[in-house]
C-alpha cells in the first residue's frame, strides 16, 4: 500500500499530538500518584511513569493503574478493583494490561495483595515470591509511616 505525502504528513501530525498530548500529562500523573504511594517510591514511580508514558504504550496506561490504585487506596472491597481492570481490560493489549498490573503491584499498598487475587489461578513460584517480597516491604514502611510523629 503506498501512502500519500499528504497521508505521510497526516500519520506525523496524529502521532505528534499524541506524544504532546502524553508530555503535557506527565506532572498530573507523577503527581496523582504521590498521593497513593509511599514517598520512599516517589523517585522511582517517576522514572516508571516517564518510561510507560514516552516508550511505552502512553499516559492511559498510567490512568488505568491509578484509577484502580485509588480504589484500592480508599480500602473498597478489591472485586470493585477487579471489576475496574476486567472494564478496562477491554481497550488494552496484552502487554499494556500487564504494565497496568505491573505499576499496582509495585506502587500500590495494597496491589500485591491485588495481584495476588487477579492471578490465583496462574500464579507461579517466582511470582508468589516477588508478591511476599512486595508486601514486606510495604510492611516496613506501613510501619515507618505510621511511626512518624506530626
Amino acid at each position: 500500500m503506498n501512502y500519500s505525502l499528504q497521508e505521510e504528513i497526516e500519520d506525523l501530525k496524529r502521532d505528534y499530538k499524541y506524544l504532546k498530548d502524553n508530555v503535557e500529562a506527565l506532572p498530573g500523573l507523577i503527581e496523582r500518584g504521590h498521593q497513593f504511594i509511599y514517598p520512599e517510591r516517589y523517585e522511582e514511580w517517576e522514572k516508571d511513569v516517564y518510561l510507560h508514558v514516552l516508550k511505552g504504550y502512553g499516559a492511559f496506561v498510567v490512568e488505568d493503574a491509578l484509577d484502580i490504585m485509588e480504589v484500592l487506596d480508599s480500602n473498597d472491597d478489591m472485586e470493585k478493583a477487579f471489576d475496574l481492570l476486567k472494564e478496562r481490560d477491554q481497550y488494552h493489549s496484552g502487554g499494556s494490561i500487564g504494565a497496568v498490573t505491573k505499576l499496582i503491584m509495585n506502587y500500590s499498598k495494597r496491589g500485591p495483595e491485588f495481584c495476588e487475587m487477579i492471578d490465583a489461578d496462574r500464579m507461579t513460584p517466582q511470582y508468589q515470591e516477588r508478591i511476599n517480597a512486595r508486601k514486606a516491604e510495604n510492611a516496613k514502611l506501613a510501619e515507618k509511616s505510621s511511626n512518624i510523629k506530626l
